[in-house]
């Protein structure tokens, strides 16, 4: 069936909308052979799990039923997603999971905390599974000790031996717990004050892995650290923290969003002076709380841009785009959709290898609807439509002189009307009715951009 591809588009790459970031929505994704299991209060990690040079995908969490269980999808090297069946863990419930090479074989393990709803259990802990390189995991049962019973944890190497340690917190006593380079954890004698959240980087340039918490914890390289206590991050409940070079200036601050102590739902901003030296700021992103954010590139500037979800102070989940237009001056990408969630995760990776970034969400909409959403970047692709898909969107007349009508089934966005050398004729933001007056545009070729909720067509529109 022929198409008709819009190669002029292709030429003109100074267009301005070339550049916009678009996300297209996968609800039954193309080339998946099973849709994913739908996940909430999930935690996911992205990786190659089995050792075949592809990126695979791990959930751990409450699915519509509100069974908890951990479903691992591999794939087949073209983005095709099968769930392993061949594969067995513990489920747990608000799960933390995370992909590391515990025991320096060269391969993933798995490590997942959360709380055990074993009737006989009914408790927190943490557990480690080996990956025998191929995917196939066993629980190391001599990972530790002893038990912990954490909520969460954090795995780095802070003692700079090369090994991946893990630091176990919220539930128990914050304990650093370090790897003999076999997967077995000795726990360390530094005692932590009490944290329910926090994150480990290098926040002071010297090469070794700190920590911010309720306080700023700095490592001596050794894995003993000295606690500031003259500074004081807010606490808040029911967030999530985050580090992110928010002013382009190569060292790592900080975000916190949350309930704080007098419930007030915020998003916190503190500033790095490179020294590990925090200086409290406006937040620029909306405060929310039953939370997750995600730092990345998402644009391939160089700079961090910022996801963030939960819940707002007018009880609407949200999931909204941040972009950093370099030196920390953030701007909310009104143009992209991603369903507003809460009890969230959300995740990025290339998973058709095309070279951008792709957004893995799930969690709680609004509607109490549980979710997991695949968004592939489709920035800077152009949409072939087909001649006979007069039922989606048409251009009547076409040519057209007077009044042009736009016969769609589905909502429309928003509305662009561009010439030939890339300037905008018309931009409607709001665009409602069927109709639109071009008598007083002049005669020639012209481009058309409509965005849908989900998706966004290019078609050519001759005037006489």
């Amino acid at each position: 069936m022929k198409k008709i591809q819009l190669l002029v588009f292709i030429l003109l790459s100074n267009f301005c909308f070339s550049q916009e970031i678009q996300f297209t929505e996968y609800s039954t994704p193309v080339n998946y052979e099973q849709n994913f299991d739908q996940f909430y209060y999930c935690s996911v990690s992205i990786s190659d799990i089995d050792g075949d040079n592809d990126n695979d995908i791990i959930f751990a969490g409450a699915d519509t039923n509100n069974l908890v269980k951990v479903s691992i999808y591999l794939n087949d090297g073209s983005g095709n997603y099968v769930l392993d069946e061949n594969t067995s863990f513990l489920g747990l419930s608000r799960p933390k999971i995370d992909l590391s090479d515990i025991d320096n074989d060269n391969d993933l393990d798995i490590i997942i905390s959360g709380y055990d709803l074993t009737p006989s259990e009914y408790k927190n802990k943490i557990l480690v599974y080996k990956n025998d390189g191929n995917g196939n995991f066993e629980e190391h049962l001599e990972a530790f000790s002893q038990e912990y019973s954490c909520k969460k944890f954090v795995v780095n190497d802070f003692n700079n031996d090369d090994f991946n340690d893990i630091l176990v917190y919220n539930g128990i006593a914050p304990k650093i717990l370090f790897n003999d380079g076999s997967g077995t954890f000795e726990e360390s004698s530094f005692d932590f004050n009490q944290f329910n959240k926090c994150v480990a980087e290098d926040f002071d340039n010297d090469g070794d892995i700190d920590l911010v918490a309720k306080f700023y914890h700095l490592n001596d390289g050794s894995g003993n650290f000295v606690t500031n206590e003259d500074f004081t991050f807010k606490n808040t409940s029911l967030g999530s923290i985050n580090s992110i070079d928010f002013d382009n200036d190569g060292d790592f601050d900080i975000i916190i969003t949350g309930r704080d102590n007098q419930q007030v739902i915020v998003s916190l901003l503190y500033l790095n002076d490179g020294n590990g030296n925090f200086t409290e700021e406006n937040s620029p992103f909306e405060p929310v709380y039953q939370s997750k954010c995600l730092v990345l590139d998402i644009d391939h500037d160089n700079d961090d841009d910022f996801i963030i979800s939960g819940i707002n102070e007018n009880n609407n989940t949200i999931t909204k785009l941040y972009i950093n237009n370099q030196n920390g001056n953030f701007i909310e990408n009104e143009d992209v959709f991603f369903e507003g969630v809460a009890y969230s995760s959300i995740s990025y990776d290339d998973i058709e290898n095309d070279d951008d970034i792709d957004i893995l969400i799930t969690g709680l909409t609004e509607d109490d609807e549980v979710i997991t959403k695949l968004y592939k970047n489709t920035t800077g692709e152009v949409v072939s439509v087909e001649e006979n898909s007069v039922d989606f969107f048409e251009l009547l007349p076409n040519p057209a002189s007077n009044i042009l009508k736009i016969k769609t089934e589905k909502q429309i966005n928003k509305l662009v009307i561009y010439d030939t050398s890339g300037k905008i004729i018309m931009d409607n933001n709001n665009f409602r009715g069927s109709k639109i007056d071009i008598s007083k545009f002049t005669s020639g070729t012209y481009f058309i951009k409509v965005d849908f909720k989900d998706s966004s067509i290019i078609k050519q529109l001759v005037i006489e």
